[in-house]
C-alpha cells in the first residue's frame, strides 16, 4: 500500500482521511431482522440460509438445504417466526430467493403496508446487511471451511465425488445435509452463549431476553401512565413475540385493573395499621 498509493497511507496514518461510521442502532428485539444466503459451498449445490437478530445478534434461524428457493427460505423463516416471534421490518440483498418472505411481510395483517410508515422490507445491497454478512465470516472459519476442504479433498484427490454428478450430488446431500444442520445447529447454541464486547460482554442471549424484559416493562408503564398502544410502535414487538414473557392480558381490563389496585392499597394500609 505504501508503493501503490503513499499519500492515503500518509492520510490514514495521520488520521486525517477518517471515514465517518454511522452508529447501528436497532430499538428492541424483534424489531429488525437480517436474513441472506451463503453460497460457499453452492459447487456442491448447498446453501446455506440464515437470519440474525439486529438488535441483540441472536441467530433466529440457520439451516442448510439444497437448492435456493423462494419457498425454502420462506419456510426457515416461517419455522423461525414460530419459534422467536414475527418482527417488525426484515433487511436482504436484492436476491430472488428473498421474494416470498418480502410478499409475506407485506401481505401479513399485523405487518402490512397500513400498519406503519415505515418499510416492512428493506432491500439493500450486501454490504449494508452487516450483521448477518458478519456472521458469515464466523460461519466459514468454524464450520463450512471444514466441509469445503472435505468436500474439496473428495473431488480433487480421491475423485470420488463429480459436480457433474447429480446421482454423486445426490448421496453427497442424503449423507452430510444432516450432519451440516447438526453443526449449524450446535453453532447457533454455542454462538447464543458467547459474549460480546460491544454490548458489555453480555451474550447475544441476554440481550434478548433483557431486551423482551424491558419492552414488557415500558408496555407495562405505558399502560399504567394511559399512553395506549400508540406509543408503542417504536417497540418492535409482535403479539407473538410477547406470548411466553408472562405478561398477563386479562390484566389490561380496566375494570380488573382497579379491583387489583384497590385490592393493593387495602393490603398496604391494613400492613401500615399493623406496625403502628
Amino acid at each position: 500500500m505504501r508503493a501503490i498509493d503513499p499519500v492515503g497511507t500518509m492520510l490514514r496514518g495521520l488520521e486525517l482521511n477518517i471515514v465517518p461510521r454511522r452508529p447501528y442502532s436497532v430499538p428492541a428485539p424483534l424489531s429488525l431482522w437480517h436474513i441472506d444466503g451463503n453460497h460457499k459451498l453452492i459447487r456442491w449445490r448447498i446453501v446455506v440460509h440464515g437470519g440474525i437478530d439486529g438488535f441483540s445478534h441472536k441467530i433466529m434461524y440457520l439451516k442448510a438445504s439444497d437448492n435456493n428457493r423462494a419457498s425454502t427460505v420462506l419456510q426457515c423463516f416461517l419455522e423461525a417466526v414460530h419459534v422467536h416471534g414475527l418482527p417488525q421490518r426484515v433487511r436482504s440483498d436484492h436476491g430472488g430467493e428473498d421474494v416470498d418472505v418480502a410478499g409475506f411481510m407485506l401481505e401479513h395483517p399485523d405487518r402490512g403496508p397500513g400498519r406503519c410508515s415505515k418499510t416492512r422490507v428493506q432491500n439493500t445491497r450486501s454490504v449494508h446487511n452487516q450483521r448477518i454478512e458478519r456472521l458469515w465470516r464466523d460461519l466459514w472459519c468454524t464450520v463450512i471451511h471444514i466441509y469445503y476442504v472435505a468436500f474439496q479433498h473428495l473431488e480433487d484427490i480421491a475423485v470420488i465425488i463429480d459436480p457433474n454428478s447429480d446421482v454423486h450430488i445426490t448421496c453427497l446431500h442424503y449423507v452430510m445435509i444432516p450432519r451440516l444442520n447438526w453443526h449449524l445447529k450446535f453453532f447457533s447454541d454455542s454462538w447464543a452463549r458467547h459474549t460480546l464486547s460491544s454490548e458489555g460482554y453480555r451474550s447475544p442471549q441476554q440481550c434478548h431476553d433483557f431486551g423482551l424484559i424491558g419492552c414488557v416493562f415500558v408496555i407495562s408503564l405505558a399502560l399504567v401512565d394511559g399512553l395506549g398502544w400508540a406509543g408503542l410502535g417504536w417497540a418492535g414487538l409482535g403479539w407473538a413475540g410477547l406470548g411466553w414473557a408472562g405478561l398477563d392480558w386479562t390484566g389490561l381490563d380496566e375494570t380488573r385493573r382497579d379491583e387489583r389496585w384497590q385490592k393493593e392499597v387495602t393490603v398496604q394500609e391494613v400492613s401500615q395499621e399493623r406496625w403502628m
